[in-house]
């Protein structure tokens, strides 16, 4: 079976989005992961890890091996600089390993407007701020977060160690409210929340479809 590699940017402290791509990816694909550092899930540190990490990241993982693709794992940093910035990334990381390029958030964008661009309850581990940022981001291509509840964490190892009861728990005690706010798909943000592996006990819990970033990130190297 012929060898498919992949390069994968993420940031020092994810320890999920690896490992929900050894479960989700097809067996010939090889993952070939170059670490980034970020402080803090905020988007001073987030920018500085676009701004310097990336370059880094490229020019360490550029001439390994010819990459059928390129993933940035980072969905809250992935929509730190909006809708240019975006664009701007996936150029880049395109460019240098001259393959296709993805990020968390826009394999997340893209499935959700796959899906007609439905209002959105949105779900993760950030602060307010980073909510904000990310909502705008979302807006910017015409998309809306009708209901939002963060966890408020800034801290990617205590998102990490976040188990997938707390996560399910967050969708019962917001159910009424997320059902109340005419959302019609749920979304959970972040590639090192636990949120792939219990996205049918969410979708049963909301009575709705739900996206994690993990997941379609997986559904897009899968279609290369």
């Amino acid at each position: 079976m012929a060898k498919k590699h992949l390069a994968l940017l993420i940031p020092h402290t994810d320890v999920m989005l690896e490992s929900d791509f050894r479960a989700a990816l097809p067996e010939e694909w090889v993952c070939h992961a170059c670490r980034m550092y970020l402080e803090e899930v905020g988007e001073e540190a987030e920018k500085k890890m676009v701004d310097e990490g990336v370059p880094s990241a490229l020019k360490t993982l550029r001439g390994i091996v010819p990459f059928n693709g390129v993933v940035f794992g980072c969905t809250s940093a992935s929509a730190v600089y909006g809708k240019e910035g975006l664009e701007r990334l996936h150029r880049q990381m395109g460019q240098a390993l001259d393959c296709p390029a993805q990020s968390a958030f826009g394999a997340l964008k893209e499935r959700i407007l796959q899906k007609g661009g439905p209002d959105l309850a949105l779900f993760t581990p950030y602060t307010a701020p980073v909510n904000r940022f990310f909502c705008r981001t979302l807006e910017s291509f015409g998309l809306r977060a009708v209901f939002q509840v963060g966890l408020g964490l800034s801290s990617d190892p205590e998102i990490a160690a976040c188990p997938p009861e707390k996560i399910l728990s967050l969708a019962r005690e917001n159910r009424e409210e997320v059902q109340a706010s005419g959302a019609g798909l749920a979304v959970f943000s972040c590639t090192n929340f636990r949120a792939m592996e219990i996205r049918r006990q969410l979708e049963e819990i909301l009575e709705m479809p739900v996206l994690t970033s993990n997941q379609c990130l997986a559904d897009w190297v899968k279609e290369l």
